[in-house]
């Protein structure tokens, strides 16, 4: 199992206006944009410095985002490992599966197969 990328997610109240903000600071630029939910990126696809800002409940929004190149042996492991699966694994409308978990911590965290 491979870990592609890591993605912080940043809630917020508008994400046109969120993604205007991090271009501005720190030069990102759209890679995905889906209204409710915007991929930000910096530099080529080598960097994988990505962000996404999403409009949902901090409480519901997980902490940080995992890319596997395999989501069952993840979730295997993270089961193995004393997770709690608290959704999925689903493939969603715009085809990324996932699922999120908590750690022992109890920080909710998606792991995604893009």
């Amino acid at each position: 199992m491979a870990v592609l990328q890591v993605m912080a997610n940043l809630p917020c109240r508008d994400p046109v206006a969120s993604a205007a903000f991090w271009k501005a600071v720190l030069d990102f630029e759209t890679d995905i944009d889906r209204g409710f939910l915007t991929y930000l990126k910096r530099g080529d696809t080598s960097q994988r410095m990505r962000i996404a800002v999403v409009a949902e409940d901090r409480d519901k929004l997980p902490v940080v985002s995992f890319e596997v190149d395999d989501l069952d042996a993840t979730l295997d492991r993270a089961v193995a490992a004393g997770a709690e699966i608290t959704y999925g694994p689903a493939t969603e409308l715009y085809g990324m599966r996932r699922f999120f978990m908590r750690d022992l911590d109890g920080n909710l965290v998606s792991i995604v197969k893009l």
